[in-house]
């Protein structure tokens, strides 16, 4: 079950420079790439703690947004010592990760 109480939180409080980003995921995976067999999963409390799974299980992204202050979410290959994939800093980026990940699909 996903936990967005910590995400919510962050979001109000000290990360609203990537309120838009968020919003942009979400309504992607969940218009998008759900559909398409992609599963969001939380895996553990907090709210840096999102990724999202192809059907499959052969591809996995998650998502982070380190650095103070918070105006992009780094997207990693793996939950620990991930590499990079992609760094979304706008609207724009976030709608392209998503169309790429629908080709994935």
């Amino acid at each position: 079950m996903i936990d967005s109480k910590a995400l919510k939180y962050g979001i109000q409080h000290h990360a609203k420079g990537i309120e838009e980003l968020v919003n942009t995921l979400a309504l992607g995976i969940l218009v998008d790439l759900e559909p398409r067999g992609w599963k969001l999963r939380q895996s553990r409390d907090g709210a840096q703690s999102f990724s999202i799974v192809n059907k499959r299980g052969t591809k996995e992204y998650h998502f982070r947004a380190w650095y103070r202050p918070f105006k992009s979410i780094e997207v990693i290959d793996k939950y620990y010592k991930g590499k990079l994939v992609v760094q979304l800093k706008t609207r724009l980026d976030a709608l392209k990760f998503i169309e790429t990940c629908v080709k994935e699909s």
